[in-house]
């Protein structure tokens, strides 16, 4: 969360999206040594896809371009961690407690964050991410209402999506997951006029046809074995 909203200031939605769904790539990574899997030619393309979607979004060949845009993949990176986690040693724990413990470390990394920032972070980070340095903005009662809202729809959709995770194979939840690409492009363009560029629009096609060739390999192998 810290490093996917770290770039929200900076970065262009769908940017933020396309580089928080580099996640089922480094899923396919970690199978093998972590959860046993092994790899084959379909999982490798689904990786070599999603590096180049990464590379078009990123746009190595520009001379501004800034460790920022390593954030959201920082993000993915660290949300396949979870995924794994939850599904290697978390199948039989209750989401509403999975989801608990989640929120109070969130909160205390955001105290502890909202404490300290301003005394870590050196003169370089605070010009790039200036919005650290801007203060508290003015609380209006539709801010508050619409943190309310966020909150409770994203504590849903976490425990919809650990207990899918917990219940289902990853495999068929997966594509039905990388809609949230579609409607995280959806809705940027209408509430924030972001549209993305070629490179970044062809990096995004990139990332979600290497999930879901990732996705559907995987199931493949499932039915086979279930024949």
């Amino acid at each position: 969360m810290i490093c996917f909203f770290s770039g929200a200031v900076t970065l262009d939605f769908s940017l933020m999206i396309a580089g928080l769904y580099t996640y089922p790539l480094f899923i396919t990574i970690m199978a093998k040594p972590l959860l046993g899997e092994k790899l084959n030619f379909s999982r490798v393309s689904g990786l070599t896809l999603g590096i180049l979607g990464s590379f078009f979004i990123l746009e190595p060949w520009r001379t501004e371009i800034s460790y920022v845009q390593l954030l959201p993949i920082c993000a993915g990176f660290i949300y396949a961690c979870n995924i794994i986690f939850i599904k290697r040693f978390c199948a039989k724990e209750s989401p509403m407690a999975l989801e608990t413990i989640r929120s109070i470390i969130f909160i205390l990394i955001s105290v502890l964050g909202i404490i300290y920032a301003e005394n870590i972070l050196s003169a370089s980070i605070k010009s790039e991410l200036h919005f650290i340095s801007e203060g508290w903005p003015d609380i209006t009662h539709l801010i508050i209402l619409i943190c309310i809202v966020a909150s409770i729809s994203s504590l849903l959709g976490n425990i919809l999506i650990i207990k899918g995770y917990q219940k289902a194979d990853g495999s068929l939840l997966a594509p039905f997951d990388f809609l949230y690409l579609v409607f995280a492009v959806l809705w940027g363009r209408i509430f924030l006029s972001a549209w993305p560029s070629f490179f970044d629009f062809l990096g995004i096609i990139l990332i979600i046809l290497a999930g879901i060739i990732s996705s559907l390999e995987v199931f493949k192998f499932r039915t086979i074995a279930e024949q």
